[in-house]
């Protein structure tokens, strides 16, 4: 976000612009409250009390003397990783000097520019607007201008784009589900690219127990790919979730990577028992809704066992586990997750702690993870 001024003979703007600046947040939707609205007294605009003033940046009415060629920019499909450039032309058609108060960029993403802020009547200048887009699919963007000449005003500006994967994988990500602790596992990946130019130069990882080899190119021509990719999980690998990526580094033929993608692993290593979930993912816990989640033990066939203990940790309210049809049908037993969150409201993260009778060379321990709150 940009939040700019230049007026140093004039309080009134200078307060307002502070306002706008200290309300906004840093890469997130900024929604600014204007805690003072402008009373206009002669050439020497005054704030009136915060108690006094209820206007928001939307409540704003656009500019009659604020006029824009355009107030939005479609860039088409586009590749991902490409960062966006384009202008805004306007002109102050009304019969009084027009100053730019601030601007405000709906996301950490995007950023407006202008050097000039006050313009004479029938003067014009440019809005640059740079968007470095994140994630795929259609996309938009807003810049809210706020402005003051004869009466404050706000233009908004959009930008567009269909952002384009440069780089494909299928499948999306390496998931072993369930693996046998001490097993090694693999899996192909094609990557699949329009950018013939680009090879795969570098694969890192972010675990010891994961490793990625890219096949040789007549490999992935007769796969129709632009790359192959074998990636395993380690027979060392630790008990338990693993969530894990590789790190893709393409660049020209002989050159040094200059674009990189993530390739995410997931995996739940296990000795005797597994759970049917990877985690208890409760989801989205509404206020005054009590959290009520199911999850299922499950053991190697011929194998029947008991939970002994079940400990909900680091939780940021009480939580508790049931264990239902303990050791019933053999060789599963039933846990339930259960709390009332109160008054909390936030992101939910804690850890259940299973110990069984079953031959097992440490405890199992599942990631709790949800929100308390309305939905945003």
């Amino acid at each position: 976000m940009n939040l700019s001024w230049n007026q140093p003979n004039c309080a009134g703007v200078c307060a307002l612009s502070l306002a706008l600046m200290c309300a906004a947040g840093c890469g997130a939707d900024v929604q600014v409250s204007i805690a003072e609205a402008v009373d206009q007294t002669g050439d020497q605009p005054k704030m009136k009390a915060a108690s006094e003033a209820n206007s928001t940046v939307e409540s704003i009415e656009p500019s009659p003397e604020l006029v824009f060629a355009r107030t939005t920019h479609s860039f088409g499909k586009v590749p991902d990783g490409e960062e966006l450039f384009c202008e805004f032309a306007f002109k102050n058609e009304g019969s009084q000097p027009l100053t730019i108060i601030a601007m405000e960029a709906s996301c950490g993403c995007t950023a407006p520019e202008l050097e000039q802020k006050v313009f004479a009547p029938g003067e014009g200048d440019v809005i640059g607007v740079h968007w470095l887009p994140k994630g795929f699919g259609t996309q938009e963007q807003t810049v809210k201008v706020v402005s003051a000449g004869e009466r404050e005003s706000l233009s908004t500006l959009r930008v567009q784009a269909d952002i384009q994967p440069l780089f494909r994988f299928e499948p999306t990500r390496a998931d072993f589900g369930f693996v046998p602790k001490g097993t090694r596992q693999s899996k192909r990946i094609r990557i699949l690219s329009e950018r013939s130019d680009l090879a795969l130069l570098s694969v890192g990882n972010s675990s010891p127990h994961l490793k990625g080899l890219a096949l040789p190119e007549e490999a992935a021509k007769e796969a129709s790919a632009h790359t192959l990719l074998d990636v395993s999980l380690e027979a060392t690998a630790p008990k338990g979730r693993i969530l894990a990526s590789l790190r893709l580094g393409f660049g020209p033929r002989g050159g040094a990577p200059e674009i990189y993608r993530d390739l995410v692993l997931s995996a739940f290593n296990y000795e005797s028992i597994h759970p049917d979930k990877q985690m208890f993912a409760v989801g989205l816990i509404l206020p005054g809704q009590a959290v009520n989640y199911p999850l299922k033990l499950v053991a190697e066939e011929g194998l029947s066992f008991r939970v002994l203990s079940a400990e909900v940790r680091g939780a940021p309210f009480p939580m508790r586990i049931e264990v239902e049809g303990n050791g019933m049908p053999a060789g599963s037993a039933q846990l339930v997750l259960r709390g009332d969150p109160n008054d909390f409201e936030g992101l939910l993260r804690a850890r259940v702690w299973i110990t069984t009778d079953a031959p097992e060379s440490e405890p199992l321990i599942l990631d709790v993870m949800g929100r308390v709150g309305a939905p945003k």
